[in-house]
């Protein structure tokens, strides 16, 4: 692949990162650096060891457009595999059910994590996620919930993000 000339031990580490799912260990990976230099080819990377080795991938990212509509980033994920989400999660993401904003979370997290299980049978699932600096507040939360109970189904979460901006204050 020649766009990722130079890319080799990110390469690597991706590889790795996805063969520990395969194996049963989930995880997360945060894809850093300034607009156009290849976060995407190397999200297409994982994408293509992933087809390789027959696991469920889920593909979708955040949006400026969308910033502001609560689990948008999160959806456009799962609408990659299947075309609406479980009536369970769009039930939840309606507020129906529980009120408490952390008991509405934990629903959630818990819900899509049974989705995804149901859609895989418990296989490994990578869920690549594309300029997650335009991610909805919710989507974050809900995705740094399932990161930390990546084993259930084995989750590999990939996102990539711009570089945040280092604001500079010059002093007389």
């Amino acid at each position: 692949m020649s766009h990722l000339v130079g890319r080799k031990v990110e390469a690597a580490r991706l590889r790795a990162a996805v063969l520990r799912v395969e194996s049963g260990r989930g995880g997360t990976v945060l894809v850093e650096g300034d607009a156009g230099i290849g976060k995407t080819a190397l999200l297409d990377l994982v994408a293509a060891y992933c087809r390789r080795a027959g696991m469920t991938l889920l593909r979708g990212g955040g949006s400026p457009l969308e910033q502001g509509l609560p689990f948008a980033a999160l959806l456009s994920g799962l609408r990659g595999h299947h075309q609406e989400a479980s009536p369970q999660i769009t039930a939840l993401l309606r507020g129906e059910g529980t009120h408490e904003a952390e008991s509405r979370m934990a629903s959630i997290t818990e819900a899509v994590a049974q989705t995804l299980h149901r859609w895989t049978g418990g296989s490994p699932v990578v869920l690549l996620l594309d300029d997650i600096q335009w991610a909805d507040s919710a989507s974050l939360e809900v995705l740094n919930r399932l990161a930390r109970h990546s084993d259930r189904p084995p989750l590999l979460v990939v996102a990539a993000t711009r570089t945040a901006p280092t604001v500079c204050i010059l002093l007389p």
